[in-house]
């Protein structure tokens, strides 16, 4: 009896893996190739040693490999990779503008039956080639990986981007009456120095005095059903933000009476209402903003509740612009990333059968109003400003 046990417990471990004999995948990149074919990017920390070891360079491995399709071309990077690669915490996925324009359906079919990518996942489309993007040097972090987190991170406190986890994106391919948006995400060259050891190692490579590139993050990418459409830049993607009340820090800044005022959001608050009236159908968009003075070199005395009042009203003027500007580029694109299809399902679903069909013609013809009210809480720490 006791040799049986011994044997289960010995056999227990057969074919276990050590941590160092996996490669631990954080972000993955797809594209298309020109023939058709899909390439596979990753990006794959290698760890060594012991916890207490000192980190000294880089454990990032960069692997790529194309085939037929996403499974293919996976395999094949496996083939390449001297680690089991696993994608349990893989938290990014990058998908080439070339792609995302062609088709995502395959993405998305990849992503589900994938027994381990998560639905937390971060989706991001590059402008230009996930290849390229994953190959740009780490600036601070020893891995790149780490300072695309930072990025989709960031988004939250000034709104002008928008990375939406891989589950509310597939929700809303999946709704009716809704379009799906996704992260944008570029790079752009620049000659600054740096202190930073990555880099440090980058211009090792015959690189010093040359630009090197720099990731960031800014505007969205706008869907159709599987395919991407185009592109909004920051201040549309705000707009798109506080219009579905996803927008949760900021500044706006509006010139105002020879000088300027810079409010804060602190909270958003939208609500759609849709009205049809025969062949005519209206959308309000109710936006209630709180903020507080973060600038102010008007010369205005703020203790003046009418002074405040117009204030307030200015800078609900350039909040209404941004929404404004996001509904005009989506009626271009003929993709409500807006849900106003989807109040119509909702509240009225008889009309709605009636024009689900044609809703990628309707859309554009919906007429949309806005009312936006900004309450400032705070004017900061003084109640007049002192260069003026």
């Amino acid at each position: 009896m006791l040799a049986a046990f011994i044997s289960a417990v010995g056999s227990g471990c057969w074919g276990a893996l050590e941590i160092n004999e996996i490669g631990i995948v954080k972000a993955t990149g797809i594209d298309m190739e020109p023939d058709g074919s899909l390439r596979v990017t990753v990006l794959s920390v290698q760890p060594e040693g012991m916890a207490t070891t000192p980190v000294t360079k880089s454990m990032m491995w960069i692997g790529t490999a194309t085939g037929k399709t996403l499974s293919d071309a996976v395999a094949n990077l496996r083939s390449i990779a001297f680690r089991r690669l696993s994608w349990l915490h893989n938290r990014i996925m990058i998908v080439g503008e070339d792609k995302a324009r062609s088709d995502m359906g395959d993405v998305v079919d990849f992503l589900l039956r994938s027994r381990e990518l998560r639905l937390r996942n971060c989706i991001l489309i590059a402008e230009g080639r996930a290849f390229d993007m994953l190959r740009v040097p780490a600036d601070v972090q020893m891995d790149y990986s780490t300072e695309l987190e930072g990025l989709i991170e960031n988004p939250d406190f000034w709104s002008k981007a928008y990375a939406p986890c891989a589950k509310e994106i597939l929700v809303n391919f999946a709704e009716k009456g809704i379009e799906g948006i996704a992260g944008r995400i570029s790079y752009y060259y620049s000659s600054r120095e740096t202190f930073s050891s990555p880099r440090e190692e980058y211009e090792k490579l015959d690189k010093r005095g040359e630009e090197l590139p720099i990731a960031f993050m800014e505007g969205s990418a706008v869907f159709k059903a599987f395919k991407m459409e185009g592109w909004l830049n920051g201040a549309e993607t705000r707009g798109y933000m506080w219009i579905t009340g996803k927008a949760k820090r900021g500044i706006i800044v509006r010139a105002f009476d020879g000088g300027i005022a810079s409010m804060e959001n602190i909270s958003a608050n939208s609500r759609i209402s849709v009205n049809i009236e025969g062949s005519k159908i209206n959308a309000c968009v109710k936006t209630d903003i709180r903020g507080r003075l973060v600038e102010y070199t008007a010369d205005i005395n703020l203790e003046n509740t009418e002074a405040v009042s117009i204030i307030e009203q200015a800078l609900s003027q350039v909040i209404k612009s941004e929404m404004e500007a996001a509904v005009k580029k989506a009626k271009e694109y003929g993709a409500d990333i807006f849900g106003f299809g989807r109040s119509i399902y909702r509240d009225f679903p008889g009309q709605w059968a009636m024009m689900e069909k044609d809703w990628e013609k309707i859309f554009p013809q919906v007429e949309v109003s806005f009312d936006v009210s900004v309450t400032l809480n705070r004017p900061g720490m003084i109640l007049r400003s002192l260069s003026r």
